[in-house]
């Protein structure tokens, strides 16, 4: 399961509700969410991991191993 479905679902949350919330597309979600985009923009990522204050490498796992090659 990734990191951001983790998230949503400890908060109860549905897709939808996250969307509403994050201003994020259902969509887009649910493609993060599959790892269906390699790599998002800031904007997108952005008010996910504002929402749940977490760090935008925690949601996508491309971003953590752009990280470790730094």
């Amino acid at each position: 399961m990734s990191t951001l479905r983790r998230l949503r679902t400890n908060k109860l949350l549905t897709v939808e509700e996250l969307s509403e919330r994050t201003g994020v597309s259902v969509q887009t979600i649910y493609n993060l969410e599959r790892g269906d985009i390699s790599n998002p923009r800031i904007a997108t990522v952005k008010p996910l991991s504002e929402f749940f204050e977490v760090d935008a490498a925690l949601l996508v796992p491309a971003l953590n191993q752009d990280r470790d090659a730094a």
